[in-house]
């Protein structure tokens, strides 16, 4: 039976893309792993995958970015938003990279799929060397 892997940020827009793959990938009789956030626990059972979640540490809630960002009630416009990109999706790649390298290598995935806001994925697939990868890794091309 081949193993998947999606791994998505916990923000609803990017779980839902990646539930709709697992639900399909499921109904086709795959074995699917999904990393992400606690909050959408019982979201990715009821698409008939595993859940594996983040750390607590790049976990967060999408409802409540406060208590995740503490201080961004101090920028306003553009600064905002950088501010919040910076911590929602640059901030976490080295605690997503870890989640993920200790799911593939606990479950030996066939292939890995990542959403394109999961930037934990960049440096392990550059960092692995091809005989240590999933046959395939999905967020990246094969060289």
């Amino acid at each position: 039976m081949t193993r998947v892997l999606l791994a998505a940020p916990p923000i609803y827009g990017h779980v839902s893309s990646v539930l709709g793959v697992a639900r399909g990938l499921v109904a086709r009789g795959f074995t699917v792993d999904v990393l992400t956030g606690a909050k959408y626990r019982d979201a990715v059972a009821s698409a008939g995958a595993r859940f594996l979640p983040l750390p607590a540490e790049v976990d967060f809630d999408d409802a409540d970015l406060d208590a995740f960002l503490p201080g961004r009630d101090a920028y306003e416009g553009l600064a905002a938003m950088r501010q919040d990109m910076i911590g929602i999706f640059a901030k976490v790649i080295p605690g997503q990279a870890a989640a993920l390298a200790q799911a593939v290598d606990a479950l030996r995935p066939d292939v890995v799929i990542t959403e394109i806001g999961f930037g934990g994925a960049v440096p392990l697939a550059l960092t692995r060397p091809r005989g240590e990868r999933p046959r395939c890794w999905a967020c990246r091309p094969c060289r």
